[in-house]
């Protein structure tokens, strides 16, 4: 039976790529380097650190991957000024609450930027379990995110629901055990999320009969 289901935030949550992608490029322009979106969609999903050490080793950028994900967090919060949430998201949430379902976020960002994102949107209460980027090891689609934040939930892995938008978001939750959902969106319209349990256009298409399909 699904207790409780786990959200990704970028893609998810928020329509936030766009932004990743610009904090990309204003550090990088430093040093007279340009990255296409095209390049960009296939790390979707991956973390900064991960994108900056290709970039590095591509590049031989001189600075230190640390002091470039520090510059590229800082700069994504200011981007994120105006940050809206996807449509739906609000309800949705309401939706899974008034059905009894305990709500956690898993994210592979940055703990600012999710500070900054659930404190503008007022959704502070919303999770009951707030696992980030540095609360682990091992990025996805390593399963350690969403088994600590299961872990944290106190619920079995197989009684958690995912979802998703990224193939590594997906793989992640999958090798933890959990069922997964998959929300396309346009930055992850070319990935393979094939291993999820089922594939949605949006929020909105997550019905009860739908999770019931898996014991919810």
């Amino acid at each position: 039976m699904i207790e409780a289901v786990i959200f990704d935030m970028d893609g998810v949550i928020v329509d936030s790529e766009g932004y990743h992608f610009r904090a990309f490029l204003d550090v990088l322009k430093n040093y007279n380097i340009v990255i296409t979106k095209r390049e960009y969609l296939d790390w979707v999903g991956i973390t900064t650190e991960d994108i900056f050490r290709i970039l590095k080793q591509k590049y031989s950028l001189p600075e230190d991957v640390g002091v470039l994900i520090d510059r590229k967090e800082k700069r994504v919060v200011e981007l994120m000024r105006n940050i809206k949430l996807i449509s739906g998201v609000k309800e949705f949430i309401g939706f899974l609450r008034d059905n009894g379902y305990r709500i956690a976020l898993a994210s592979g960002s940055d703990a600012s930027v999710i500070e900054y994102i659930i404190n503008k949107n007022n959704l502070r209460d919303r999770f009951e379990v707030i696992t980030t980027l540095g609360d682990v090891k091992q990025p996805k689609p390593n399963p350690e995110m969403y088994l600590l934040t299961a872990h944290r939930l106190n619920v079995s892995p197989k009684n958690c629901l995912a979802i998703e938008d990224s193939e590594a978001g997906v793989n992640s939750a999958k090798n933890a055990g959990m069922y997964c959902i998959a929300v396309r969106n346009r930055w992850t319209v070319n990935h393979d999320v094939s291993r999820a349990d089922c594939i949605v256009e949006n929020l909105k298409d997550i019905t009860q009969d739908l999770i019931r399909r898996y014991g919810g």
